[in-house]
């Protein structure tokens, strides 16, 4: 006998898995509420497999992107950390952002 609960509390109790990555989306808000040294060390302690830089207008918060603008030393610790394994769009993080750039990180293991 299977029985399926479907977004239920006793499914989340049961099969809820514990996600240590509480800030995801490392917007200036972010970087401003948290500050950078928080978001880094975070970073450093859990860090995920991969990491996915996005071209995102942040006009709202007089910003244009992750790592020119704001993240600088963040972006460091992800460079000297991660791989590039792969890049959607030609720009770089140095060009304002008027077409679309998706950049994949890989962690690299130690062996």
């Amino acid at each position: 006998m299977l029985i399926l609960f479907y977004n239920t509390p006793v499914r989340y109790k049961f099969l809820k898995k514990d996600y240590p990555y509480y800030n995801t989306s490392f917007t200036p808000l972010d970087f401003d509420a948290y500050g950078e040294k928080y978001l880094t060390e975070h970073l450093l302690t859990n860090q995920p497999n991969y990491i996915v830089f996005l071209s995102r207008s942040y006009q709202d918060y007089n910003k244009t992107f992750i790592c020119t603008d704001f993240g600088v030393e963040f972006c460091n610790v992800v460079f000297e950390n991660y791989t590039l394994k792969t890049q959607f769009g030609s720009n770089t993080f140095t060009k304002l952002q008027k077409e679309p750039l998706i950049q994949i990180f890989e962690r690299k293991d130690d062996d």
